[in-house]
């Protein structure tokens, strides 16, 4: 599975995160808001969407994953409702003795002012160097962003 994406000595795969976009269908009462990542080169993103939706299905397949998408979007968040009200980022006082996050109280925002003043802003390019297979809702306690089980370098293979 990991030979059907690794990049060749001449392919790059280099990301192009542009333009936002939220996760339900009010901008008014948003819980995530999210800028949109396209591959610039859409062969290699072509590549890395089947290899990530395949990844997902083997998740599925072998129980590793409840949760089954159509497809695994690309998106970078940028702001989460879940953290809202959590100075620290990590959740700290929601965990349970495993370590999860417990369900809480989502509290929406009104995104449309940021949507209207930067909807299609451009945040540029950049290499994309690894993928990282992360928990949801299991925080790393140092850094407040979601534990990396495992990382997948993209190196160009010869």
């Amino acid at each position: 599975l990991l030979k059907t994406i690794m990049p060749t000595d001449k392919e790059r795969f280099i990301v192009q995160l542009k333009g936002l976009e939220f996760m339900n269908d009010d901008p008014g009462f948003v819980d995530v808001l999210y800028a949109k990542v396209q591959l610039v080169d859409q062969t290699n993103s072509n590549r890395l969407q089947n290899f990530l939706d395949r990844l997902n299905e083997e998740l599925v397949n072998t129980g590793l994953m409840k949760q089954k998408f159509d497809r695994i979007k690309l998106h970078v968040t940028l702001m989460n409702s879940l953290l809202r009200k959590d100075d620290t980022g990590i959740l700290e006082a929601q965990k349970t003795t495993r370590g999860r996050v417990k369900n809480q109280e989502r509290e929406s925002f009104d995104a449309k002012k940021v949507l209207r003043l930067f909807g299609q802003f451009d945040f540029g390019q950049i290499e994309l160097n690894e993928l990282h297979l992360s928990i949801m809702h299991e925080p790393d306690r140092q850094t407040g962003y979601y534990g990396c089980e495992t990382k997948i370098l993209l190196k160009p293979i010869n």
